[in-house]
């Protein structure tokens, strides 16, 4: 055979490789465009996955938040008020105090007794914070077992008296 047949032979053959080879690219072009639009469909559904997520999220935050303020206001609303708690001791014969055992303080305090009951006009105080006390001399009345002391006061921040009878024995 001739030199120009086998020349032409060889430009053939390595004509048809180079087209096979082209078409081996141009097929994983294709796959590899096909694949990027995938991950792309993917993102972008992952993207919307997200978006979704977040916003229940952010609902259930709120939500929870809501709750947290309604179980804040009914805590609240179930601590003990402050108050104004006398106790009443003996110092001696006729002498008594009267303590304010409570978290409020009393105003515009006065004391006065049943009938049959003396107690002295210094009784009286413009104040007593918690854990102070008022001395007072109480005289009872003969055949008076049981005498009564009656505690009259305003509580700090309110504008109404108010008072308690506490029994003297």
């Amino acid at each position: 055979m001739d030199v120009s047949v086998w020349l032409n032979l060889c430009i053939a053959l390595l004509t048809a490789a180079l087209a096979v080879f082209a078409f081996v690219q141009a097929k994983a072009a294709t796959d590899s465009r096909r694949d990027a639009l995938g991950a792309r469909d993917g993102a972008e559904a992952a993207q919307a996955e997200a978006t979704r997520v977040a916003a229940e999220a952010r609902d259930a935050l709120l939500r929870s938040a809501a709750a947290l303020e309604r179980s804040n206001e009914i805590a609240e609303d179930a601590l003990p008020t402050p108050q104004v708690h006398w106790q009443l001791r003996s110092t001696g014969k006729s002498r008594y105090i009267v303590v304010n055992d409570g978290q409020l303080t009393a105003l515009d305090v006065a004391l006065s007794g049943n009938e049959g009951i003396y107690v002295d006009q210094a009784s009286r105080s413009d104040r007593i914070v918690p854990g102070d006390s008022l001395e007072f001399h109480l005289v009872r009345g003969m055949g008076m077992p049981t005498s009564k002391l009656t505690i009259t006061w305003t509580p700090e921040g309110q504008s109404e008296p108010t008072d308690v009878t506490i029994a003297v024995r």
